[in-house]
């Protein structure tokens, strides 16, 4: 559930998971933007699910730090 198998071109691909497919994306809506991260990296955060090997609860929670930071700057 964390693949998104291609991206239209009206959005930009932020990021790629480890296949090379989209998994953060933005597009404008209107008067606004739509981000949409696949990655669903709280279900480690939040201890719904135990991360795999190579990835850490701290990297996930870094990971949604930025994102709240990145929206912020916007």
């Amino acid at each position: 559930y964390d693949t998104i198998p291609a991206a239209d071109p009206g959005w930009t691909v932020l990021a790629t998971d480890s296949n090379g497919n989209p998994s953060v994306l933005i597009t404008q809506f209107g008067a606004g933007e739509v981000l949409v991260v696949q990655p669903s990296a709280d279900r480690y955060v939040l201890g719904r699910e135990t991360p795999g090997e190579g990835l850490t609860v701290e990297a996930c929670g870094r990971f949604l730090a930025n994102i709240v930071e990145w929206l912020r700057a916007r």
